[in-house]
């Protein structure tokens, strides 16, 4: 509901990205992604009714 609340800013500051993991209740989840050489990447991420997930994605 945090993220509703704060308007569903298309880019999030950086007091806003804290307090988004501040009310998360789930560990987070570090995920290695193979990209192909055309620059393309797949990955899942589980949900549940209602989720709503944060990915950062970060050029290893």
């Amino acid at each position: 509901m945090a993220y509703l609340e704060m308007g569903r800013p298309e880019k999030l500051s950086p007091g806003q990205l804290q307090q988004l993991r501040a009310v998360t209740k789930d560990a987070p989840l570090v995920h290695i992604v193979e990209v192909k050489r055309d620059g393309s990447a797949a990955f899942t991420l589980p949900m549940r009714a209602h989720d709503v997930v944060l990915a950062e994605l970060e050029r290893g």
